[in-house]
């Protein structure tokens, strides 16, 4: 009786927003984070993740931190490196200066472009250990062969280190490489008990994620904290905004896939907004950097 209510109901609601690919069903009997997680690695390109003769080199984009800050530790105490999900530069400049409008006067902000094209993993790799991968299969990368990213030097320098994304863990395997790349601590979405889950991929909610870090920031005396969010994935889910935004009229935005990028992004920026203000008194340095170009389809 109770499988034959699970797939009632799966079936009731498959053509509702509530339950498409992108997501877990909204069923009420039975739902699943993880397993969606684990299900999601089959589909289309994550196939790689079954690749297990997977092989490290040097990756053809530069990591933008290190271009940018420096692969050693920097001079402030405290390091809050952002790797921001589907982020592009606007052809609106406009928009551009719009966001950085959000990180106040008080700081001195630089800004850049960079090219890089490739999922989300590939993204991270180039930026935390200026590496490629042949495959995302890393629950066997070698410690050895990851002894140089960026964790494990602020490691060894004797920084804490700690990453913060809000998927689930078994999501291209970053519960078995994140330690080794050399975060001490890794915040999951199976890691919490969250007030809410988001929709645009499933998991918790970054504006939720954003309080942890800052509570973590504000109790560590030296540290490289690491945000990979999660709420511009695409489909760009409006669902997931919960703080008012500008429309996307007032910057002449007619796409309304670009529209629901330009929405979510604008409240991530308000987010780094509240971020930095309790933050103020903290010697930090905040680099953002886009993951890659945002798909529009």
């Amino acid at each position: 009786i109770f499988i034959f209510a699970f797939f009632t109901a799966s079936y009731m609601h498959e053509d509702t927003d509530e339950n498409r690919f992108y997501r877990v069903a909204s069923v009420p009997v039975i739902d699943s984070v993880f397993l969606y997680a684990l299900n999601y690695r089959g589909d289309g390109f994550v196939e790689s993740t079954r690749l297990k003769e997977q092989e490290f080199s040097e990756s053809l984009y530069k990591s933008v931190f290190c271009e940018e800050v420096g692969c050693d530790t920097p001079q402030a105490d405290k390091v809050l490196f952002i790797v921001n999900e589907s982020w592009g530069v606007y052809k609106n400049n406009d928009i551009n200066t719009h966001f950085s409008n959000y990180l106040g006067d008080k700081v001195k902000i630089k800004s850049g472009i960079s090219s890089f094209r490739g999922p989300t993993v590939s993204a991270e790799l180039k930026e935390l250990c200026g590496l490629k991968s042949s495959s995302f299969y890393l629950v066997e990368a070698e410690e050895e062969e990851l002894k140089d990213c960026l964790p494990n030097i602020y490691q060894k320098a004797g920084w804490e280190t700690m990453a913060y994304h809000g998927a689930a863990s078994a999501m291209y395997d970053r519960a078995y490489w994140y330690p080794k790349v050399g975060f001490n601590q890794s915040l999951f979405y199976e890691n919490s008990g969250w007030k809410s889950r988001c929709y645009s991929f499933p998991g918790a909610c970054d504006i939720e994620i954003s309080k942890t870090i800052i509570q973590d920031i504000q109790h560590t005396d030296k540290g490289f904290f690491y945000w990979l969010t999660l709420n511009t994935h695409y489909n760009y889910n409006p669902k997931d905004l919960t703080l008012e935004v500008e429309e996307c009229a007032d910057f002449d935005i007619t796409n309304s896939e670009v529209c629901a990028n330009f929405k979510l992004q604008n409240q991530f920026f308000k987010i780094v907004q509240k971020m930095m203000s309790e933050l103020e008194h903290e010697d930090i340095l905040v680099v953002i950097v886009g993951d890659h170009t945002p798909p529009i389809v």
